[in-house]
């Protein structure tokens, strides 16, 4: 009979722990299999709140309205040509403060069969709404909203705050070539800082024949504002109906003596 050496011995004891460790994993293996395929396709509903609440409201501002003209209008042939006729058509508010909003909202009726386009002018700015100049003589309009017929009438809103895009006029096309420009119109009319303005605008809608007021008609022009909440001198206010040499006489008017000098000596200044 053979002896049974210290090595056999040894060999044995590691084979013995090897199979209660295989033994082990097995069943803690078998354990975490288990508890995965509990868990495994259960719909878990998160809770809605995952982080600290913010106690920030946001508050839209309310718009004002303020009818600029208190009658309908179709714009005479020579609003342009004639300094009587544009300043007769010319709309003017008076403005003072800060503004949140600042837009313009026009409404009219097409009663003629062709397309019919808008210009607009404020101050040394002139230009159709909307329009890219294509010749000297001749529009492109790649915007159909710019575009009035009876089917889409003439019916906009300008945000005075945001660029639009205004075709270039005669004399700018043939001097710089450009057939459009982007203009933030508020950077024209905006009241100085503490002070009052008179912001003035003249709204013309002219067929494709190239005639002012041929079967247009504007029937609704309104200011639409919002002031700054830290601003409680923020006004619009239209000014009275009477003839005015100087801005500065409705600023006077509307605003107070005070305001007009300082809007005088403001723009004497520029």
């Amino acid at each position: 009979m053979e002896e049974i050496t210290t090595k056999q011995i040894v060999l044995g004891i590691f084979l013995i722990v090897l199979l209660i460790g295989g033994y082990i994993l097995a069943d803690l293996s078998l354990g975490w299999l288990n508890k995965e395929d509990v868990t495994m396709g259960v719909k878990v509903r998160i809770p809605e709140t995952e982080k600290v609440a913010t106690s920030t409201i946001i508050v839209e501002p309310k718009e004002e309205i303020l009818q600029l003209i208190k009658k309908q209008y179709s714009p005479p042939q020579d609003i342009y040509s004639n300094a009587d006729s544009y300043e007769k058509n010319l709309i003017s508010w008076a403005i003072k403060g800060e503004f949140a909003i600042a837009k313009i909202v026009v409404r009219g009726e097409v009663r003629n069969d062709l397309p019919n386009f808008v210009s607009l002018s404020l101050g040394d700015i002139s230009g159709t709404l909307g329009g890219s100049r294509k010749s000297v003589t001749q529009l492109d309009f790649n915007n159909s909203n710019a575009v009035f017929t009876k089917e889409n009438p003439l019916e906009f809103t300008i945000d005075l705050k945001s660029p639009i895009r205004l075709s270039t006029t005669r004399d700018e096309f043939l001097t710089t070539f450009e057939s459009s420009k982007n203009i933030i119109l508020w950077d024209i009319i905006a009241p100085p800082p503490d002070n009052g303005t008179i912001a003035k605008m003249i709204i013309a809608p002219y067929s494709s024949q190239g005639k002012y007021g041929e079967g247009t008609i504007i029937t609704s022009v309104e200011f639409r504002y919002a002031c700054v909440e830290y601003d409680p001198n923020c006004k619009a206010i239209l000014c009275p109906d009477k003839e005015y040499q100087h801005g500065s006489e409705c600023i006077r008017d509307v605003f107070g003596a005070e305001t007009a000098k300082n809007y005088s000596d403001y723009f004497r200044k520029k």
